[in-house]
């Protein structure tokens, strides 16, 4: 072989032994990581109790931020981001759940090789002496989209819903269905939803018969809004199966609020194919299986902020309906607005203002990033659970409001040690039962 060839071999060889020593070079290391665990504040809490920790140089992987209460790991971690009203610095955040076994001890945060200390938590288990309770957790899969609850004969029926992973949000909805009996405190499968996989769609009971529809497919391949739904349908629990009714006449539609007064259903607002925020109103009657449009809801702007439309915050007693609406009041706080609607005379009306924390007439100051998640009705009263976020302490209040339907006013009530965060809420008896947030399985008791 002549000497030019082998040493042009030799370069392409030592060309290829760089470029492959180079491939291996293992990733820079990451910076450690700055955290402290900002919530719950008075760092105690139970099985399900919502953590936050604030900091800096986490995993952007959710999965690869490991972290444990006195040694047990928890099960998710989700990387969120708060953003302020005003402003442009972002807080950056993770946030889990405490697991189950774990017992009061030091959390500490794992990323790679790194391991710092958080704290200490005081793990308390409540019990029934409490208001609140934990009851038999729900066996399908976690959730992280609304979940369907309505109660027929003592029974809540839940299912449906956004899929959860260790990993991130995804786009996989569910059609499963799901029976809760609290006097056995025990869950049954039921019969499949046959309208598809559904998420952001409504559901409510009228006398022994469940109605569920509308909401979103993420098997519909089309533009933006082709995945909205229309269909409508009764489940029988009686006989365990599903009967197609007649589509909903406002149109295909998504995180539309649903509300059962008597003998009727209504369903309304929501967002239609184009994406464009609706106030309509339309009452179902199951005796002919009909639909009647009745009178929109009066400021379709309260709606634009998101409040009733990412959130469905939607309560009824027997005889009226409640909404809770969000806009911006002004550059320096949320207005949040309660209205109730009588099917007697077809009105809306605002009624009296709700408190929140260190609220104006109504207004929330910007500095809070507040969290509204469920509602739920109870002896003639409307309770709304709140989780606030200040920005200038960094700490979290969780609180807990009653509004008196016959004395229409609001009181504040003892702060809930229940998760705060949850896509399942509905009342049996003299119990309301709330559970099934963000990668959760587990359901609260609640008896005022």
């Amino acid at each position: 072989m002549h000497a030019r060839h082998i040493l042009f071999l030799g370069i392409i060889l030592f060309s290829l032994s760089c470029k492959k020593k180079t491939e291996e070079q293992p990733p820079l290391p990451q910076a450690p990581p700055v955290a402290k665990l900002t919530f719950p504040t008075n760092k105690e809490g139970s099985t399900g109790t919502v953590l936050m920790i604030e900091g800096e140089n986490f995993a952007e992987k959710p999965a690869d931020n490991v972290i444990k209460v006195n040694g047990v790991q928890v099960s998710h971690v989700e990387v969120v981001e708060l953003k302020p009203l005003t402003g442009n610095k972002t807080t950056r955040m993770l946030r889990t759940c405490i697991p189950k076994g774990a017992k009061s001890g030091e959390v500490t945060l794992t990323i790679g090789n790194n391991t710092i200390e958080l704290g200490g938590l005081v793990i308390k288990e409540y019990t029934s002496d409490g208001k609140w309770k934990q009851v038999a957790d729900f066996p399908g899969t976690p959730k992280t989209g609304l979940t369907s609850a309505f109660v027929i004969n003592g029974k809540a029926y839940v299912g449906l819903g956004g899929k959860a992973t260790t990993e991130e949000y995804t786009d996989t909805y569910f059609y499963d269905f799901w029976e809760y009996d609290p006097s056995l405190d025990k869950w049954t499968k039921k019969a499949d939803f046959p309208g598809g996989n559904r998420n952001y769609f409504i559901s409510f009971a009228i006398g022994n018969k469940g109605y569920l529809g509308l909401g979103s497919r993420d098997d519909v391949v089309g533009s933006l809004g082709d995945e909205f739904q229309k269909d409508f349908w009764e489940y029988d629990p009686a006989i365990d199966k599903w009967a197609k009714k007649k589509d909903f006449p406002g149109g295909r539609r998504t995180k539309a609020y649903c509300l059962s007064i008597g003998n009727h259903g209504y369903v309304g607002s929501g967002l239609n194919v184009a994406v464009e925020v609706q106030n309509d109103l339309w009452q179902y009657n199951p005796i002919d299986d009909s639909w009647k449009e009745r009178a929109p809801f009066p400021y379709k702007e309260a709606f634009a902020y998101g409040l009733s439309i990412e959130t469905p915050l939607m309560m009824s007693t027997p005889s009226k309906g409640y909404l809770m609406s969000s806009e911006l009041a002004d550059l320096w706080g949320i207005k949040y607005a309660f209205w109730q609607y009588d099917p007697l005379t077809d009105k809306w009306a605002q009624k009296s203002t709700f408190i929140g924390i260190n609220s104006k007439n109504g207004v929330i100051s910007a500095t809070y990033d507040v969290m509204l998640t469920f509602g739920f009705s109870l002896g003639g009263q409307v309770y709304v659970p709140m989780l606030y976020y200040d920005n200038l302490s960094k700490t979290w209040y969780p609180q807990l409001f009653a509004y008196d339907e016959g004395a229409g006013n609001w009181t504040k009530k003892p702060d809930y040690t229940a998760p705060p965060q949850n896509n399942v809420t509905f009342s049996i008896g003299n119990n309301a039962y709330v559970g099934l947030g963000p990668f959760q399985k587990d359901l609260w008791k609640f008896t005022p």
